[in-house]
């Protein structure tokens, strides 16, 4: 066997171990996401009016590396997304089970109002069909 032929053989070996080994440490990330459901709702005022622009934050049933929160739009409605932490995406829905939720609401023009308010417990079911219509007190903010 010729020393070219050699080096071949053993650099094809090693490639082989590289990729080999790199395919262990791999995994699939979507693989241990947790089951999702369609989650939406509407904040209101007292009034009637909608809050546009706020951040509904739903809390406490989660693991510590999800985040599950949607903002409003101009109606007030919103969309829960869970944030993956550590695997650093965004995915739409929000596992099943009971949260703490909070309101945070925006700053108007002359950077005056925003706050949180709490709204209280609700509980996100293992199925699409949750539609949270949410009516806020400002007048309430930090609890």
């Amino acid at each position: 066997m010729s020393n070219r032929h050699q080096r071949f053989t053993i650099g094809s070996f090693l490639l082989a171990g590289l990729c080999l080994f790199a395919g262990f440490g791999c995994k699939d990330p979507a693989k241990d996401d947790p089951k999702l459901h369609k989650a939406i709702g509407t904040i209101k005022l007292k009034n009637g009016k909608p809050v546009e622009t706020a951040i509904v934050n739903f809390a406490g049933a989660n693991p510590a590396d999800l985040t599950i929160n949607g903002a409003t739009d101009a109606e007030g409605n919103f969309s829960l997304s869970t944030i993956m932490i550590n695997g650093n995406r965004k995915l739409v829905g929000a596992p099943a089970g009971e949260y703490e939720v909070t309101v945070i609401l925006p700053l108007d023009a002359k950077q005056s109002g925003g706050g949180a308010v709490k709204v209280g417990k609700l509980t996100v079911k293992a199925s699409d069909d949750n539609n949270f219509p949410i009516t806020i007190d400002p007048a309430k903010k930090g609890g």
